[in-house]
């Protein structure tokens, strides 16, 4: 099943690519997303449109601020995402999570020159989350509100979930104390692609399921 949902995820990858234009493609949280983009799965920012999606700009407004895109990585392999750096808080954090808001992949940087994240930690094709984040961390969907990444682990290197909480799917993020002015910032994106609307998700898993009933037939 999960061979065939990658084959419908990569169908999509390649009906965006083939149908977007050849120049670069940004999604703007404010101008695309009208407003602020959530912090959790159901108020995620779904880059709906067609093409590879190249750039992501945004603003973190206040200290707790977090945002979160939904994506489709169309290549494991090519996939890379960067943030800009010289944010006046702190460093910046970028998170991957997979559609069911379980953490895939993290980077934690020190130097205040940006974050990055690389495919080698994505498994499959598919829809996920991005996060851009400042000083809050992501806490697991629990009681005892459990780090999903050891806070105090490594810096400037990528690190899968680590932490107490590295099982669970997230539930909250951690307070920051850090008092800031709205800053803007700018992912840039490869092997991306905007998010599919559900209903084109839909309809590609009725045709793998067809595919795979056929298959048994067979």
């Amino acid at each position: 099943m999960r061979n065939m949902r990658t084959i419908a995820y990569c169908a999509v990858a390649a009906m965006f690519t083939l149908n977007g234009p050849a120049s670069a493609q940004n999604w703007d949280e404010a101008t695309d997303g009208r407003g602020d983009a959530g912090e959790f799965l159901n108020t995620t920012q779904v880059t709906s449109g067609i093409g590879p999606l190249t750039t992501i700009t945004g603003v973190l407004p206040g200290p707790n601020d977090v945002d979160i895109y939904r994506i489709l990585i169309t290549d494991p392999v090519t996939f890379s995402a960067s943030s800009t750096g010289g944010l006046p808080y702190g460093p910046p954090r970028l998170f991957l999570f997979d559609a069911a808001g379980f953490g895939v992949t993290g980077y934690f940087d020190s130097t205040n020159l940006g974050a990055s994240l690389s495919g080698v930690n994505v498994s499959t094709a598919g829809v996920y989350c991005l996060v851009m984040s400042g000083q809050p961390y992501p806490l697991g969907e629990d009681k005892g509100d459990k780090a999903v990444w050891f806070p105090g682990g490594g810096t400037d290197l990528e690190r899968v979930p680590d932490g107490l909480g590295a099982g669970l799917p997230l539930g909250s993020w951690s307070p920051s104390i850090e008092p800031y002015d709205p800053t803007d910032y700018t992912l840039t994106l490869q092997g991306a692609a905007y998010a599919p609307e559900p209903a084109t998700l839909s309809l590609l898993g009725i045709g793998s399921l067809t595919i795979l009933r056929r298959r048994r037939k067979r």
